[in-house]
């Protein structure tokens, strides 16, 4: 985001890092939904703020960070399938419960095909741990336990 003169470095503008938490068919639709916590004093996010529907913000292609298939075991453990997922997440950590959710049935919720051994079969499990006050993803998380994809 340009956000004019800062003490990050000589160019007005800075750059973070956010997980998006929409999918891959979406993004290539031209739909991108990221979760991002504004900080008052955090540059970009105060900068984000400000921008008004229609304003015009800049986004690089993603770069891949979680592995789904990584949850199951690989190599000697050949086979093994778990009999559940625990996901321990935190604050803005929440954006990958619906990426792993995703993953259960990634033909109907993300639109492209994942052979058998790259799904997440078993039930999903998460703690998600927030300030009272600063609960993310709230109302998703209620209408995934709702509909079987998560406990909480």
């Amino acid at each position: 985001g340009e956000v004019g003169r800062n003490a990050e470095g000589p160019l007005p503008w800075v750059e973070r890092d956010y997980t998006p938490v929409s999918s891959a068919k979406e993004w290539e639709v031209g739909r991108c939904d990221i979760l991002i916590k504004i900080y008052g004093d955090g540059l970009l996010t105060a900068w984000l703020h400000g921008k008004r529907p229609g304003d015009r913000v800049y986004l690089s292609q993603p770069v891949g960070t979680l592995s789904v298939p990584s949850l199951v075991a690989e190599g000697d453990a050949e086979g093994f399938r778990p009999a559940s997922v625990l996901l321990l997440l935190a604050g803005t950590g929440a954006v990958a419960l619906p990426q792993v959710l995703a993953h259960r049935d990634p033909a109907r919720m993300l639109g492209i095909s994942s052979p058998r051994r790259c799904q997440i079969p078993c039930p999903v499990d998460a703690v998600l741990s927030c300030r009272g006050d600063d609960v993310l993803l709230l109302p998703q998380v209620a209408r995934w336990c709702g509909e079987g994809e998560a406990t909480t």
